[in-house]
């Protein structure tokens, strides 16, 4: 008798359809179009931060602070690169999302525009990013385009000024880090916190890998940052029954 295995063709298939989509996503926040309406996630997010320029924010406060770590270099994730990946996941509107390394919270007003959360947060360790994250979200939610167009919606969202190490983020659902430029020994201290995670929870982690012993790896795809395409793993906390 042969043995047919459909394994192969149902992972090469699913990786077709989740590329149609992150295409998809590509096409539709790519498109520098000047008809964008006021209600678009993307016009909200340009004109939120039209004045802002987190990089120079970055260096100024490195310097400030004498700060010569390769960790602490500055880079954001696009709108539409993030919304590509939290489509790959399908959050719900119980979960709870965390951006460690926040910046100027792009990724968390996307993500809150995005999707419903039960709560939604950013954590910083820079101050000057992190107090322009809270000027920011007073912004956000005085805006006439949120509040005319998003009334109905909830946004639980929160930045937090410290060391991700320092912050207990152990009821995250699904967690973004752009690990690129983290160094290895903070990257070690980062994957002994992600194993205490509860078993399901989701990390989307820029460049580095995690230890698939705790991890199921369920995504990989190029994904455009602010600096180029980065490769971006999606991982899934094992059940330590499993």
């Amino acid at each position: 008798m042969i043995r047919i295995d459909f394994t192969d063709s149902f992972v090469k298939a699913e990786a077709f359809i989740l590329q149609r989509i992150i295409d998809r996503i590509k096409t539709l926040f790519s498109n520098k179009r000047r008809d964008l309406l006021p209600s678009d996630p993307c016009y909200i997010i340009g004109k939120l931060y039209q004045r802002i320029d987190g990089t120079r924010i970055s260096q100024a406060e490195r310097e400030r602070l004498q700060l010569n770590d390769t960790s602490y270099t500055y880079g954001e994730v696009t709108q539409y690169g993030l919304s590509a990946m939290l489509a790959v996941l399908k959050p719900t509107g119980s979960e709870v999302f965390y951006d460690l390394g926040s910046g100027t919270g792009k990724a968390v007003f996307c993500a809150a525009l995005a999707y419903d959360w039960k709560k939604c947060v950013g954590i910083e360790y820079l101050p000057g990013l992190f107090h322009v994250s809270q000027a920011l979200l007073k912004n956000f939610l005085a805006m006439d385009e949120v509040q005319q167009f998003y009334s109905h919606k909830n946004f639980p969202i929160e930045f937090i000024g410290d060391d991700f190490l320092n912050v207990d983020f152990s009821d995250a659902d699904i967690i973004f880090v752009n690990a690129t430029t983290l160094n290895a020994v903070l990257w070690g201290q980062l994957e002994l916190k992600f194993n205490l995670l509860k078993p399901g929870s989701r990390i989307i982690v820029g460049t580095r890998k995690l230890d698939e012993s705790h991890f199921e790896k369920i995504h990989q795809a190029l994904y455009p940052m602010s600096w180029g395409e980065c490769t971006v793993f999606i991982y899934q906390k094992k059940s330590p029954f499993t």
